[in-house]
């Protein structure tokens, strides 16, 4: 699961978790690249679901 990881930003990274159950039911995916002063989240989706 994610999560927001700073003591700054409370939650539970609930919404991307969502996402991510939601994309892998219609056969997509979801994937990360990360490095020291950037994080970014990729969503691939099928064209015919």
């Amino acid at each position: 699961m994610f999560f927001i990881g700073t003591a700054e930003r409370k939650g539970l990274g609930l919404g991307l978790h969502a996402v991510q159950m939601a994309v892998k039911k219609i056969g997509g995916t979801v994937r990360l690249t990360d490095n020291q002063s950037v994080t970014e989240f990729f969503v691939d989706i099928p064209e015919k679901i």
